[in-house]
């Protein structure tokens, strides 16, 4: 039987904390997407739409590279 996270993993990436910053891996680079923040009693605590400002790190104009984009929730 998979694990909680396992089950979530396409729906919910594992985030990776560091300090107040959590890093979530994607599979792509859209333009918009929906970030929600759950509480350890999977409430959702904050959810909203979002739009991305993808910068592109290294690579090449050919082939691309790694990209990231920031965005800011601030909980109640």
């Amino acid at each position: 039987m998979p694990t909680d996270d396992a089950a979530r993993s396409p729906v919910f990436p594992t985030p990776t904390p560091d300090g107040d910053v959590w890093s979530v891996p994607t599979t792509g680079t859209d333009e918009r997407g929906r970030v929600a923040v759950i509480g350890a009693d999977d409430r959702v605590l904050v959810e909203r739409d979002v739009r991305f400002t993808w910068v592109w790190h290294g690579g090449s104009e050919q082939c691309g590279g790694p990209s990231t984009a920031q965005v800011v929730v601030r909980l109640p």
